[in-house]
């Protein structure tokens, strides 16, 4: 389910002024003279005449929000205030004749609106647990008929159920994205924009969320988990559970900078103040805590101490009533000159990124969090310093449109904070070849868009791909009119360079640019037979062994003033994974198994090489050499080779090809697969072939190219951005992808 954002409001439309009667019999202390610059609004209950009525404090002074005699009883269990408007949420037991029915209720400046349900019998579980004003939408959080249920604007939403023990027990506006945390049976569950992930709980046990907290792209959340009837206080923090006390409940959590604050009761039934897990006792045996707010520097907490209503500030505690009453929600709110009880004004505002790094004709939203959540015009307007090169709309979205760099600003209307975020936008290339008439014609897609790089006449294929700054480069090969092939690099789509004349076989396989050199690797056949490695240098070549033994160059890399080939030689019958630095060879296999070095790159000051070892049983394994030192990433379980590689950071990102059973023990595909830090993704499934031959990162995007062959053995080449894959063209490879 996508949850709306705006919907009309007039359900809450209502002009009503605040139908109350002051408790200031019952109010164990009248504030109406309080000097302090906030005003402070407790939601809860308090016992009249035998029975729970929901209740109001501002500043200390109680005011009934049920005051129909038709009202048996109720509860109010949270409280929002935005701009002179103060909303309660929460539910009346309503006397209809000889029975009873409960509505989930919402108080708009004492007025209550009963919120839609669905069922026709008395539900005795439908209630409204919390309550966030964003702009001019009302979200409320509860259930009925045993439904997560979330009104927005008085319109209600199903999250999940019908089933027992499911509800929405809080909810959260950051951005434009809601997010609202609960329980379905027994697990604890949040939803972003309807959307629910099960969070983690102990294996055969039992889990709630009671209270969520959004600050910047972490989401907070506590709760409670257990097994049995034994529970413990929970705290999960984007999905990861950390118990923070045995035997206890955490009903409420609010982040403070780098703070994580958490309000409930420890095992020993005290009022218990969590600051990052560390315990402060705030009442005796027999006090609860249910709900933080922190404003400036000081932490209100609402809750029960002997059964009496109680608000501890900075661990002080003050008592609300002289009877039996509960408090279930604080909010704190600024005054202004007016007395206007929601005169807040943003502080700040915070982008989930400030680096962000796109494609050509991709999209991302970046999203806004206006601090102090409780402000009342959270609205931004957002704006692109070049729009030519990426623009931004109205709900941060971000589309990239050409190659280059912009700044997108988000600003608040109320009070112009802003923040900032650096876009780079680049090309994806990809090389390979497609079949033209029956012809192999070497190709160049850039962005999706194929161009022809050579005419088909006769059969080529595009390798590897460069860019320095200015022109784009092209490895590979065509076959000439006396059938040899010839190396070549293409520049922008042209002809650039014949590496070789033709007298005899060869290949271009990888390209690099760096410091105004352009590199090339491959091989050339000699009179001999042999294919030799060799370096091309701005053309000029540099055979990398003498020719009498077999040896190839398939991969090339220049960092600083170093050049790395990796490659392979022949040994009699083996084959040895090779890598060339500074055309001084290194062999890497030891020779006991047949190796071969398909890729080389060097980050961090490490020199990583991804390959292949075939095994004396004739197993294929893909593995990775770190500074020399061999690795085995497959798990030598099923055939694997390694193609291509990467590094991001402190990632390395392997490409190549795992064989996998569909039929067990019967059939089996290659699947094309991106090895993460040794841990594999497979980027397809079923009984057709792929294999992933060259893999590039970008920014938060992994890219890898190869081939993928349909139920009719039709090749395609293929492109996949983050795990999904999409087409190229039929009859076609992609051989080498590059972004830049």
């Amino acid at each position: 389910m996508k949850i709306p954002i705006s919907l009309p409001t007039a359900i809450l439309a209502l002009a009503l002024g605040f139908l109350s009667c002051s408790g200031g019999s019952d109010s164990n202390n009248n504030n109406s003279g309080n000097q302090s610059p906030h005003d402070i609004y407790i939601a809860g209950s308090y016992r009249q005449s035998g029975r729970d009525m929901p209740a109001l404090w501002k500043n200390g002074e109680l005011q009934n929000l049920s005051t129909s005699p038709t009202i048996y009883r109720g509860q109010a269990n949270s409280v929002f205030v935005n701009g002179n408007d103060i909303y309660v949420a929460g539910y009346e037991e309503v006397s209809e004749g000889s029975s009873y029915r409960t509505y989930p209720t919402l108080w708009r400046n004492g007025a209550n609106i009963r919120l839609p349900i669905s069922s026709t019998y008395n539900d005795s579980t439908a209630r409204a647990n919390s309550v966030f004003v964003s702009g001019n939408d009302v979200y409320v959080a509860g259930c009925e008929a045993n439904r997560a249920t979330l009104w927005i604007n008085g319109t209600a939403y199903c999250l999940a159920g019908p089933s027992p023990g499911t509800e929405a027990k809080s909810v959260f506006i950051s951005s434009n994205d809601v997010y609202v945390a609960g329980k379905v049976s027994t697990n604890a569950v949040v939803w972003k924009n309807g959307t629910g992930q099960t969070l983690p709980r102990q294996a055969g046990g039992f889990a709630e969320a009671h209270s969520i907290y959004v600050s910047g792209t972490d989401v907070h959340i506590a709760g409670a988990d257990g097994l049995y009837y034994a529970e413990n206080a929970a705290y999960w923090k984007n999905g990861q559970l950390q118990r923070i006390s045995s035997q206890s409940s955490a009903h409420s959590i609010q982040v403070s900078g780098s703070d994580v604050y958490i309000a409930g009761q420890n095992a020993s039934n005290r009022a218990t103040l969590w600051k990052n897990g560390e315990a402060q006792y705030l009442g005796t045996y027999g006090s609860v805590a249910h709900s933080i707010r922190i404003m400036g520097n000081d932490i209100y907490v609402a809750g029960a101490e002997d059964n009496i209503a109680a608000l501890w500030k900075n661990g002080q505690a003050q008592r609300l009533s002289n009877t039996t009453s509960e408090a279930k929600s604080v909010f704190i709110a600024n005054k202004s000159s007016g007395n206007n009880p929601g005169d807040v004004h943003p502080t700040s505002v915070t982008l989930n990124k400030n680096i962000l790094e796109l494609t050509v004709g991709t999209q991302e939203r970046l999203s806004a969090t206006v601090e102090p959540w409780y402000a009342p015009n959270k609205s931004a307007t957002w704006s692109s310093s070049n729009p030519s090169i990426a623009s931004v709309s109205n709900d941060g979205t971000v589309t990239a449109h050409n190659t280059g760099q912009t700044t997108i600003t988000v600003t608040t209307q109320d009070s112009n904070r802003t923040d900032t975020c650096q876009v780079t936008v680049a090309d994806v290339y990809v090389a390979g070849w497609r079949k033209v008439s029956g012809t192999s014609v070497a190709t160049l897609w850039k962005n999706g868009q194929s161009q022809s790089l050579t005419n088909g006449y006769y059969d080529a294929v595009a390798e590897s791909i460069c860019t320095d700054g200015t022109f784009t480069y092209v490895a590979g090969y065509e076959q000439s009119m006396s059938g040899k092939f010839v190396a070549k690099v293409w520049r922008n789509g042209t002809l650039y360079q014949n590496l070789t004349n033709g007298s005899y076989d060869a290949a271009a396989y990888s390209i690099a640019y760096s410091n105004g050199n352009l590199y090339v690797a491959g091989i050339e056949y000699n009179a001999q037979g042999n294919p030799v490695a060799t370096l091309w240098t701005n053309g000029t070549p540099k055979q990398l062994s003498d020719g009498s033994y077999p040896t190839y160059a398939y991969s090339v890399h220049a960092s600083g003033n170093d050049v790395y080939v990796a490659g392979e030689y022949r040994n009699g019958s083996r084959q040895v994974a090779a890598l060339w630095k500074n055309n001084q060879l290194q062999a890497l296999g030891n020779e006991s198994s047949n190796t071969i070095a398909s890729c080389v790159t060097v980050a961090n000051d490490n020199v990583y090489v991804a390959g292949t070892e075939v095994e004396a049983n004739g197993m294929y394994n893909a593995v990775l050499w770190t500074n020399g030192n061999f690795q085995r990433i497959s798990d030598r379980q099923e055939r694997a080779t390694a193609n291509g590689i990467a590094v991001s950071g402190n990632d390395v990102y392997i490409s190549g090809g795992q064989v996998q059973w569909y039929i067990p023990g019967i059939r089996s595909a290659t699947v094309a697969t991106i090895w993460k830090n040794g841990t594999p993704q497979r980027l397809s499934i079923g009984a057709n072939s792929s294999n992933a031959r060259s893999v590039a990162v970008f920014g938060e995007s992994v890219f890898a190219a190869g081939t993928h062959r349909d139920a009719f053995d039709s090749d395609y080449a293929y492109l996949w951005i983050n795990g999904s894959g999409e087409s190229l063209a039929g009859n076609a490879e992609a051989r080498g992808v590059y972004v830049k």
